[in-house]
């Protein structure tokens, strides 16, 4: 584990127990009850002053003199970031709960919307915590495929399918009819020079993927459209764009230690 300053072995593993004893119980972690629980391999007094030595570093804090320790801001950081940089288990053995993530995830709609839902539900059910997903912001979402639309004799549709079934449109304003053969022809150089990029990559680039396309004279003008604002079209598609955060059911944290007390839920439910 690495903490961001030197720790003895003893010291990640007492912190360890700590933390894991706070987070499950919502009360300080004694020494002697961390002996008990966990069989950490030395005496009630070692681990008293192993916790006292992770004190004055900054990790543990008490509530009151006479109580056991809790976790720092500082100790929370430090053990998430142990668990993310964590390496993979290289047992060969899949993760069961990664496992039952994804069979969840698998079952229904494939749209982002959705899955983000069923995530932060599956992570709440399989966790017994408040389960929280986040989507990718659209900037970074891949295109699949750009269709154009006529709404009227000076006006197109631009629908942009998103991996992940998002869908954005783009309004166009043309002068004069643009012919059907034109339209398609179009359709088709903006998917050939355009699908598989990130909308990011597309608002980048789309001036120089555009030019020399070859097109014919009714397809030209359309083009040029989108060569000269291609990139104000594409940031118009991305407007009010925010990265989604989803909560899954919030009725799990009535489960949890810190919300036992009746006025710990009505703060709870307050928020």
């Amino acid at each position: 584990m690495v903490f961001g300053e030197p720790l003895t072995k003893r010291e990640r593993l007492v912190l360890e127990a700590v933390i894991q004893t706070y987070v499950q119980t919502a009360e300080p972690a004694g020494s002697r009850a961390l002996s008990r629980r966990f069989g950490l391999g030395v005496s009630p007094a070692t681990i008293r002053n192993t916790m006292s030595d992770l004190e004055e570093k900054g990790f543990l804090t008490h509530p009151h003199t006479s109580a056991g320790r809790v976790p720092t801001d500082k100790a929370y950081r430090a053990y998430v970031d142990q668990i993310l940089s964590a390496p993979a288990d290289r047992s060969g053995s899949p993760d069961p709960l990664q496992t039952r993530l994804k069979q969840e995830l698998a079952e229904g709609s494939t749209a982002i919307e959705h899955i983000l839902r069923r995530a932060a539900q599956s992570l709440g059910v399989l966790t017994q915590e408040l389960g929280v997903a986040m989507g990718p912001r659209l900037d970074s979402v891949t295109l699949e495929r750009l269709e154009l639309v006529r709404i009227s004799a000076g006006r197109l549709l631009v629908v942009l399918s998103l991996r992940g079934g998002v869908m954005r449109t783009v309004f166009i304003e043309v002068e004069g009819e643009i012919a059907d053969a034109a339209l398609a022809e179009v359709a088709v150089v903006l998917n050939q020079r355009l699908s598989g990029l990130t909308l990011r990559e597309v608002r980048s680039s789309i001036g120089e993927r555009l030019r020399d396309s070859g097109s014919g004279p009714g397809a030209s003008v359309l083009l040029n459209i989108f060569v000269e604002e291609g990139e104000q079209l594409f940031e118009s598609a991305l407007a009010g764009d925010a990265q989604s955060v989803v909560l899954g059911q919030p009725s799990v944290l009535a489960e949890q230690p810190e919300f036992a007390g009746v006025e710990s839920m009505r703060r709870l439910l307050t928020l």
